[in-house]
């Protein structure tokens, strides 16, 4: 699916211990695919209590539902193709060491 967006970033709740003895955090891989906030928030917000997903997105941000489990979020926002964010309780928040992976279609 070209309209999908994918991102790596290192995740502080895996460690990875190399042979030599060093120590880091585990690289992720994440699959986005586009849903619009209004949708999310309405698939996301179960239940009475504080709404998690409220608030608006960022100018210029599109929003993707996870489609696997390794965000902080069920959903994550794109700002301009390089700046990815979760979001928590009516805040986004910027991932730190998010990279995004480039998507290449092949031609047939």
């Amino acid at each position: 699916d070209p309209s999908r967006f994918e991102f790596k970033f290192k995740h502080s709740r895996y460690v990875v211990r190399r042979a030599d003895g060093s120590e880091d955090f585990a690289e992720l891989y994440t699959v986005g695919l586009p849903i619009s906030w209004e949708h999310a928030k309405c698939k996301l917000n179960r239940g009475m209590g504080p709404k998690e997903y409220d608030g608006e997105t960022l100018p210029n941000m599109q929003v993707y539902e996870s489609a696997n489990d390794c965000t902080c979020s069920p959903c994550f926002g794109v700002v301009d193709g390089t700046q990815i964010f979760c979001h928590h309780f009516g805040i986004w928040i910027q991932y730190r060491t998010a990279t995004p992976i480039p998507i290449t279609c092949l031609e047939p």
